[in-house]
């Protein structure tokens, strides 16, 4: 069930469809993704403690 993280709102285009997920045990812990025709693309793992904008913004996710 990719759609059941939120999505990330970016004006980045390169952060286009991404959608984050906490994992219960690991609410910490972001898992950031996108959905293929063959499930999901896990795109990073950020700590919640992290600047996750900047992370996000600081390199191409493709």
């Amino acid at each position: 069930m990719p759609g059941m993280g939120e999505r990330w709102e970016s004006n980045n285009p390169h952060l286009a469809g991404l959608r984050v997920w906490r994992v219960e045990g690991f609410e910490k812990h972001l898992i950031f993704y996108r959905a293929t025709d063959d499930g999901i693309e896990v795109v990073r793992v950020v700590h919640g403690a992290r600047d996750i904008s900047s992370v996000l913004e600081s390199g191409r996710l493709d």
